[in-house]
């Protein structure tokens, strides 16, 4: 038995490394193809959905369009043209809602909707070639829903890195900084913010100002559709400032001098700064307090107490400096 299978197995190997078997395949693979396109092109009847988009929704509801019905249309046509129709997701029909006759179900206002009315925008969005054969009749009642708002802060989803060299020359600027929001309470009131959508990583090396879209839940619409965000970025540079080292609480009746008396301060801030900052706007500071009076301690550490904002990084030396304390001179009367 097992030979048998060998034996069939070296046959099949030798018909399939076969050019005959080759031309099989490719002829099989062309028959296949002129069957689809044959099959392509008879009638076929298939049922489309087309969802509902609402406009001129009144100022006091809002549509929450989750779970609302759709309109379902009948059409024929060629295979090969009904396979051309758009997605699903692509097909809608836009209803005025300030002009359709309200109901009130269970406490709920609704929005009657009647899809044969809309036969012809249902007609006109179809290809010649594609017949409507019917529209479902059933009636369609769109949920109002009692609109509550809410003012909500924005946060920037960003993702920005800075080239080498650059630094941002100042805060972000986002405008809006807030929103109002519209919706059912049930979503309104879980909200903490309002959030853009997702940026693509970005890599800057000057200022830019960019325009963020909302990514806002369904059934939820903002008072604006999204947000500027403002980015000032510019080339940082090295600067080496001497800050002289001042003491605080220093002993009564002496006076308190440093060795040496001044800091080497380096800094790396934005072109734009390089001029303005000065020894002034850096203090560099000693501090006394624990200091005794007569002790052989000769060493004190200083430290950096203040500083502009705008500066990037800052490093200064050395941290310790010798000092002396001299009694200031008591003028007489006779002198």
């Amino acid at each position: 038995m097992e030979n048998s299978i060998r034996l069939y197995a070296k046959k099949a190997l030798r018909v399939i490394k076969g050019p005959n078997f080759r031309t099989f395949i490719i002829f099989l693979c062309i028959s296949f193809f002129i069957w689809v396109i044959e099959r392509l092109r008879e009638n076929y009847t298939i049922e489309m959905t087309y969802h509902i988009s609402c406009h001129d929704v009144p100022d006091e509801y809002v549509v929450d369009t989750e779970d609302m019905e759709a309109i379902h249309a009948t059409v024929s046509g060629e295979g090969m043209a009904l396979l051309m129709l758009p997605t699903e997701r692509k097909r809608s029909i836009g209803v005025d809602i300030s002009k359709m006759r309200k109901t009130v179900i269970n406490g709920q206002t609704m929005a009657i909707l009647i899809p044969r009315k809309y036969t012809h925008e249902v007609a006109q969005s179809l290809p010649d070639h594609i017949a409507l054969e019917h529209i479902e009749a059933d009636t369609v009642y769109i949920p109002l829903l009692t609109k509550v708002r809410k003012m909500l802060p924005v946060i920037v989803r960003d993702n920005i890195t800075l080239e080498t060299q650059h630094m941002l020359s100042g805060p972000r600027e986002l405008t809006p900084d807030s929103v109002w929001v519209y919706g059912t309470n049930d979503k309104v009131d879980t909200m903490k913010a309002v959030y853009t959508k997702p940026m693509q990583p970005t890599t800057l090396h000057d200022s830019i100002r960019l325009s963020l879209e909302f990514d806002m839940p369904r059934g939820v619409e903002a008072s604006a559709l999204g947000a500027q965000v403002s980015y000032p970025v510019e080339p940082y540079t090295e600067k080496v400032i001497n800050v002289p080292i001042t003491a605080i609480n220093t002993p009564s009746g002496y006076a308190f001098k440093a060795f040496p008396q001044t800091a080497t301060v380096t800094i790396s801030l934005g072109l734009s700064k390089y001029d303005q900052v000065t020894a002034n706007d850096i203090d560099i500071i000693a501090d006394l307090q624990d200091i005794k009076i007569g002790s052989n301690q000769q060493k004190i550490k200083i430290r950096l107490a203040e500083y502009p904002s705008y500066i990037r990084t800052i490093s200064y030396s050395p941290l310790f400096v010798e000092y002396l304390l001299e009694r200031k001179r008591i003028k007489t009367t006779e002198e």
